[in-house]
């Protein structure tokens, strides 16, 4: 499929298929020694357990990692999809029995459909990482891209309106997650996406994302359609980006103020 030019960059442009990367020798040591886990939609990863030095594979599916605040309110930091990963990579296998290892892990994976993990020791991953150059630079190159999607979710909350980051959110996804439809772009209906999990993704709250949502629709920026949510208008999304609520005023649309 052939993306609008105007599509931003963002954090899985910059990433790599991790188990494409593998030869048959490694993958047949991370199947050896690692173990299937299989979550079904709505599932999480035991906290408890990624605490343990592991390393969790996407083998199949898609998952969003999840991060709580100190008073539980949850934000979406990314979605994942097959071939990405998450865990200690780098660091030291007992690093989980060191200072801070009562508290709860940062970050942690939640499936947003069926989904299969291939879950391995810190120790393994980091042979094969240590014995194949290539891929210990794909990981780094995957590290560097994570912190750099960070750094801008961190700046879209600080100087970007609701509006703005829905649309962003919008451009971000299509690059991996779209699909051809009969009225634009569609995002696949493996990644249905409910106003809560948007709400989490943008950091924002569910009602005021929902007003923000149904802004889009009375523009005709979106539609949805058959699970599908389909992208109407890439150019004027693409200016709500931008501009944020401003962007959405110049369409000339009577709209909600937020």
């Amino acid at each position: 499929m052939d993306m609008p030019q105007h599509a931003t960059k963002a954090w899985y442009i910059e990433r790599t298929h991790l188990l494409q990367k593998l030869n048959e020798a490694d993958l047949a040591l991370f199947q050896g020694q690692g173990s299937i886990i299989s979550l079904a939609k709505g599932d999480s990863i035991d906290p408890s357990l990624q605490k343990q030095g592991c390393v969790y594979l996407i083998s199949e599916g898609f998952a969003k990692l999840v991060t709580l605040s100190p008073e539980g309110k949850r934000f979406s930091l990314a979605i994942l999809n097959t071939g990405d990963f998450m865990g200690t990579v780098l660091g030291n296998a007992n690093d989980a029995n060191n200072e801070g290892s009562d508290t709860e892990p940062e970050e942690f994976l939640e499936a947003m459909a069926p989904c299969q993990l291939l879950r391995v020791s810190n120790e393994c991953f980091r042979l094969v990482l240590e014995n194949n150059p290539t891929l210990f630079m794909t990981v780094l190159q995957n590290i560097q891209g994570k912190t750099r999607l960070l750094q801008r979710k961190l700046s879209d909350l600080l100087f970007k309106d609701v509006h703005a980051r829905i649309a962003q959110l919008f451009l971000d996804l299509m690059f991996i997650h779209g699909e051809e439809c009969p009225y634009a772009f569609g995002l696949t209906r493996d990644l249905c996406l409910r106003h809560h999990e948007i709400a989490e993704l943008i950091g924002a709250s569910r009602p005021v994302t929902s007003s923000a949502l149904s802004d889009f629709a009375k523009a005709d920026l979106i539609h949805k359609h058959d699970g599908l949510i389909c992208l109407n208008n890439m150019e004027a999304i693409h200016r709500v980006a931008e501009d944020g609520f401003k962007g959405l005023l110049s369409l000339n649309v009577k709209v909600s103020s937020i």
